[in-house]
């Protein structure tokens, strides 16, 4: 009797072990089903970058800054969180900047550092990188969530364009606005966006574009396309040229 019973036993855990080999097998051929189907499904598609350009020599930047800045100060400590561009108002001697959790603050500078203020002047619901001051006083933001945005002398926001060619505003980031009232600005890329920078460098592909917006006629048009994440935009001093710099180049 006692052989029946731990012959009894031994068929019950040979028949648990085949059930939990048959769970995992099941587990694993499914994850491996969903896998292959992401995989098809998603436009991820890598390309090899341009060594030619790559090959190229590069400025190398000086290690030491010769002038130290010794009377350098941090201003706005815990104040401005992920701050990334800045604007300076000459007229108002107010600064501007875009922030992480989407305020633009506008700082006012004082004799010392301590005194400084910090306000939390508009907030766009997205994450303003780019900042351009006008000469009327407007400040213009590329906002990676929301578009190109106007923000009037009285923090009135407007959206200003938030596609271009049919084609939507993947990253708008760089942004400078010329005294004829033309604002030129950057989408780094039309097919990822703000939080996937990673997938964006890895892929390596040209879908950024460099743009520009008149305010007289509101139309958007695509000056550049196939740029390596454009990024940064500015004027030239006698405003003859606009120079902008790709990041993954």
């Amino acid at each position: 009797m006692a052989k029946l019973t731990e012959i009894s036993k031994a068929n019950t855990t040979r028949k648990d072990t085949n059930s939990w080999g048959m769970s995992i097998l099941f587990v694993t051929l499914a994850v491996i089903a969903i896998a292959v189907l992401v995989i098809q499904l998603d436009t991820f598609e890598t390309v090899a970058y341009p060594m030619h350009e790559l090959g190229k020599p590069m400025v190398v930047a000086a290690t030491n800054n010769a002038a130290n800045l010794p009377s350098l100060e941090k201003i706005g400590s815990g104040e401005l969180i992920g701050p990334e561009d800045i604007a300076y108002d000459p007229k108002s001697g107010y600064v501007y900047t875009g922030c992480d959790e989407g305020w633009i603050k506008r700082v006012k500078l004082n004799d010392s550092a301590v005194d400084t203020v910090v306000e939390n002047w508009v907030n766009t619901g997205g994450r303003p990188l780019g900042i351009s001051i006008a000469d009327s006083g407007d400040v213009f933001v590329a906002d990676a969530f929301k578009g190109l945005l106007k923000v009037s002398v009285d923090g009135e926001l407007e959206v200003l364009a938030v596609e271009a060619e049919g084609m939507k505003l993947g990253f708008p980031d760089g942004v400078v606005v010329a005294k004829n009232g033309m604002v030129y600005f950057t989408d780094g890329s039309y097919k990822h966006g703000y939080y996937d920078s990673m997938p964006n460098l890895m892929e390596g592909r040209p879908d950024g574009r460099f743009l520009s917006y008149d305010p007289l006629t509101k139309q958007t048009q695509v000056i550049a396309r196939d740029l390596y994440f454009a990024n940064g935009v500015e004027l030239s001093p006698n405003q003859d040229f606009v120079i902008y710099c790709e990041s993954f180049m």
